[in-house]
């Protein structure tokens, strides 16, 4: 039996315009790229118990690596 190290985890990649994404099954949330403003979904997701961990793909400027870093993933 493998050891929890071993087990495929699963990141859910979503878009943060639109309505919040479905976590049932992931283990850490990515933003697909840093929205201008933090979506309205995000606050009450990172209030829950056990919130997800929050990762921000983001293109490679400056521009874009400051707003990812705005939203304190």
């Amino acid at each position: 039996m493998p050891d929890d190290s071993a087990l495929m985890r699963v990141l859910l990649i979503a878009s943060p315009a639109g309505a919040p994404p479905d976590l049932a099954h992931a283990d850490a949330l990515v933003l697909d790229h840093a929205p201008a403003a933090e979506p309205a979904w995000l606050p009450p997701l990172r209030r829950r118990p056990g919130a997800l961990p929050l990762y921000v793909r983001v293109a490679p400027s400056a521009a874009d690596l400051a707003a990812a870093l705005a939203l304190r993933p």
